[in-house]
Formats: C-alpha cells, sequence, structure tokens
C-alpha cells in the first residue's frame, strides 16, 4: 500500500478515534443513561446482531482509559468467541476507500 495512503487512513483512524473518545467523554458528564462501556457493549451487540460473525469495539479515551467489548464468535468452527484482546488485521482497506472516492465523485458541469 502507498506510504501516502497509509497516512490518510491512519489519520481517518485517528480521526474516528478522537470522536468516539470525545463522546465518551460527554457521555460521562451526564449522569441519566448508560455508561460509555455499557453503550460500547450495546453496539457491538447491535453489529452482531446484522449478521456480522464476531465483532470487538475499543474506545481510548483521552485520559488513556480504554473500554473494550465483544459480541460473537471469533471462530465459526469452534464456537469460540471474539476475545477482548483480540489483533484484527485489516486488510484490503485501497479497494474500499477507491470504491467510496469513485462512488461519491460527481463531475463538475463542462469537465470532461
Amino acid at each position: 500500500m502507498p506510504s501516502t495512503l497509509r497516512k490518510h487512513l491512519a489519520m481517518t483512524a485517528l480521526g474516528v478515534a478522537t470522536l468516539l473518545a470525545a463522546q465518551t467523554t460527554t457521555a460521562v458528564a451526564r449522569p441519566a443513561g448508560p455508561t460509555p462501556l455499557e453503550q460500547l457493549r450495546h453496539d457491538t451487540r447491535a453489529i452482531h446482531a446484522l449478521g456480522i460473525s464476531g465483532v470487538q469495539a475499543r474506545v481510548i479515551a483521552p485520559d488513556g482509559r480504554q473500554s473494550t467489548a465483544t459480541s460473537g464468535t471469533a471462530d465459526l468452527g469452534t464456537g469460540r468467541p471474539v476475545p477482548t484482546d483480540g489483533y484484527f488485521r485489516m486488510a484490503s482497506t485501497a479497494k474500499a476507500l477507491v470504491a467510496t472516492v469513485v462512488l461519491h465523485w460527481r463531475p463538475r458541469a463542462g469537465s470532461p
């Protein structure tokens, strides 16, 4: 994967993590409602309910606290649940990125 693409993907991931951390901080400030960990667990269960076999989510707050939640199965053959300290290797991200850009690109009037 080209270095520039890696930098863009890293910045995107950092932005998403920052937004999630900000949302977690905001949720902590509210006395009523679910805790950030309860909300994360609810969200992983909801994603699993959509048909995803296994879900692992981790949010790192600005102060370094981590919240991790899992749902579903890590190994369909054995039925082993998704571990909270699992390693996720993301592959083929370039194809999804290019497809997103192509689908959202609209030519301007008068352009070829």
